[in-house]
């Protein structure tokens, strides 16, 4: 048996339970002391697990145990039925504990074998006890059933923009502020007579787009970078409702997108690619980042890259990847966002299209 190197930690000082702990591994539990740690392992999960921590640190444990034969059954049962605000699923779990005389075991010599009868049904106890600490302090149950809703104008086709036209507040997004160039979409256009800031935007890689509108996000030359972001919904047993970071805990999102440069003639900034960050992040004063896809879109290289599009000016790519969320303490509103990486060359920018978001298990 392995020894811990420290003492098991006691919980809120429980000086009482370590005395009733020591008294059963010392086999001088009596009646109305085995009932009252009966009632404390029944009661406290700590009190379960310092028990637990004593029992591996007592090195008699095998003599108490080896002339037992232990039998846990496990059985669970999971239900899902509808219901107006979506499938509810419903689990329960049933167990059954067997101690009998093992067989072929030797026999436990001097005091043991005077034990009085509530003596061995205590020790029955406090394996069942044992069996209900590992059993429902570490099961991990089912997630529950939710339903991830689709991102808001995801292609950007909520506004009706003229050939050349610009919006800075796209429906169902939130942009950068404090400039007009950041983050904006745009009608790109081939005449060089509707580009305010140069000649044709995509002349050849404009069919490659999802309708009329894309997303631009750039860095200007004093470093400032566009984003664009929106929180996300969905629907629990609760019913529909905004997403918090606990609700998607250990889960994945798959992500898709189309990803582009416009043409070198429709503007100085066309002329560099940015570098486009992908992710969920916690709503807050902080925005702490949970999951992020680094997106290398121009062709220059970029080492901490998860994925190089080495897209010339006028190409698209697409990219397709699963984001896993881990959130830690984290229980803030769940933030889908877009944003350039500081690393992006000031004066550049790309263009970002036709994103779908889906939720896998």
């Amino acid at each position: 048996m392995k020894m811990s190197e420290n003492p098991p930690a006691l919980p809120n000082e429980d000086k009482e339970l370590t005395r009733l702990v020591e008294l059963f591994l010392e086999q001088r539990l009596d009646e109305a002391s085995a009932r009252d740690l009966e009632a404390r392992l029944r009661q406290s999960a700590d009190a379960r697990a310092y028990y637990l921590s004593r029992l591996r640190l007592h090195t008699d444990l095998r003599h108490a145990v080896n002339p037992m034969k232990i039998e846990i059954e496990e059985g669970r049962k999971i239900v899902i039925e509808p219901s107006p605000d979506g499938p509810l699923v419903s689990s329960s779990q049933t167990g059954m504990l067997r101690v009998q005389p093992a067989l072929g075991t030797s026999s436990v010599a001097g005091r043991r074998r005077a034990w009085a009868g509530w003596t061995g049904a205590v020790l029955v106890l406090l394996v069942l006890a044992l069996a209900a600490y590992i059993w429902f302090d570490r099961q991990t149950p089912p997630a529950a059933a939710i339903e991830l809703f689709p991102l808001e104008n995801a292609s950007f086709e909520a506004d009706t923009l003229a050939d050349g036209g610009l919006s800075h507040t796209p429906a169902g997004w939130n942009v950068t502020t404090g400039s007009s160039r950041l983050a904006f979409v745009i009608n790109p256009t081939n005449d060089p007579a509707k580009n305010r800031y140069g000649g044709a935007h995509c002349p050849t890689s404009e069919s490659h787009y999802d309708g009329s509108n894309v997303l631009v996000l750039s860095r200007d030359n004093n470093g400032r970078r566009g984003w664009a972001n929106q929180t996300l919904y969905g629907r629990t047993g609760a019913g529909s409702k905004v997403l918090q970071l606990g609700d998607l805990d250990g889960r994945s999102l798959r992500v898709t997108a189309t990803v582009g440069r416009a043409s070198a003639d429709a503007g100085a900034w066309a002329r560099q690619a940015a570098r486009l960050l992908i992710g969920v992040q916690e709503m807050g004063r902080n925005w702490r980042p949970v999951a992020v896809r680094k997106i290398n879109v121009g062709p220059a290289p970029w080492d901490q890259a998860d994925d190089n599009l080495a897209l010339a000016n006028d190409e698209v790519g697409h990219v397709s990847f699963e984001l896993r969320l881990d959130v830690g303490e984290m229980r803030g509103d769940a933030v889908f966002f877009l944003y350039l990486d500081p690393t992006s060359p000031s004066g550049s920018e790309v263009f970002v299209d036709d994103l779908d978001i889906e939720l896998i298990e």
